[in-house]
């Protein structure tokens, strides 16, 4: 298994956004569960001054994410640990 080429893409993007120091980190409120969330943003100053602030990652709440995730088989390249 590995990873979209989106997903790769969208990493390096939050990675040269972290380097610039261009995140910020912010509560939102999901639409279908209304639940106030944790959010990854980048920062991009707009020509007039003004900033654009674009959601870009979710971060785990209370939850612990051990508790939620199967992380990858080393052993079975399809496969996950339970």
């Amino acid at each position: 298994m590995s990873l979209r080429k989106i997903d790769t893409q969208k990493f390096e993007t939050l990675r040269s956004a972290f380097r610039a120091d261009a995140v910020c980190l912010m509560e939102c409120r999901e639409k279908d569960t209304q639940e106030v969330v944790p959010i990854i943003c980048i920062v991009v100053q707009l020509d007039d001054g003004d900033y654009a602030i674009t959601p870009f990652a979710k971060l785990y709440g209370a939850d612990s994410p051990f508790e939620l995730l199967d992380p990858p088989d080393p052993g079975n390249a399809e496969g996950f640990l339970a």
